[in-house]
């Protein structure tokens, strides 16, 4: 939603304002012809309504400027000054179709790793959402925004998907985690059934209790993880374009 003004000024080298007052040329001055010119220019951008504006003003300066017929004077010199300014702004819906479409379908990936089991292709799915943004935040720093300092929204964007795809690989390491100590805790269950005679002892009952409230815990945090993902995940998303188009609308 970036927009600039483009400013031009111009004064006379040593004419003071009572040799030299410029004044704006309405009707030489063609301005659809500029505005032409402007888009030329640069690519992506477009001059806004009302965009381009020409005014005089003064500059002041305090110095001779080396002049021995103002040495100890206390007069301080004006100079008429000629100012043009360009306000521009993107082109924001071809801006943003090149650069926020590729990185929904990349999240659509990334919500897969809710759906699946694997803990290979959880992990699989996570870093790809991270690099290929990356990909395309070096594609559009490269490109794009290489003379920008400050952040743009976009950026923005990039940063939310990068957070999303790190929740993924954290989600997917406590899931596989957990799931292991599910299986570890089944293998030792039952194997304390098998044996007869340890399971008629007290313990043995105290025993298989506590395993079986370690593997409940451990199944309703996986549920409770998958569930933060499959409802989280596309809540985000979600909150993350209605806050594009919010700013489109009223940028």
């Amino acid at each position: 939603m970036d927009q600039q003004i483009l400013p031009i000024r111009f004064r006379h080298n040593h004419l003071t304002t009572d040799k030299l007052i410029y004044v704006v040329d309405r009707d030489g001055m063609t301005l659809d012809e500029t505005k032409t010119k402007i888009h030329e220019v640069f690519p992506g951008w477009k001059v806004v309504d009302k965009g381009i504006s020409f005014f005089q003003d003064t500059q002041k300066n305090d110095s001779t400027l080396g002049n021995p017929k103002q040495f100890n004077l206390k007069k301080r010199l004006e100079y008429s000054q000629f100012n043009v300014e360009i306000e521009i702004e993107r082109h924001v819906l071809g801006f943003l179709l090149k650069t926020l479409l590729p990185t929904l379908f990349v999240l659509g990936l990334g919500y897969a790793v809710y759906f699946t089991y694997v803990f290979a292709i959880k992990m699989a799915l996570s870093m790809n959402l991270i690099i290929s943004t990356s990909l395309f935040h070096l594609k559009l720093a490269s490109s794009a925004l290489s003379a920008v300092e400050y952040t743009v929204l976009i950026e923005y964007v990039f940063y939310i998907v990068y957070l999303l795809g790190i929740f993924g690989v954290i989600t997917s390491l406590i899931i596989d985690k957990e799931e292991l100590k599910v299986k570890t805790m089944k293998d030792k269950l039952d194997e304390l059934r098998k044996d007869d005679e340890f399971s008629k002892d007290e313990f043995s009952k105290e025993e298989i209790e506590r395993i079986e409230k370690t593997t409940n815990r451990s199944k309703l945090l996986i549920n409770r993880i998958e569930w933060a993902g499959k409802i989280g995940y596309p809540v985000v998303v979600v909150l993350v374009i209605a806050g594009v188009w919010i700013f489109y609308q009223y940028r």
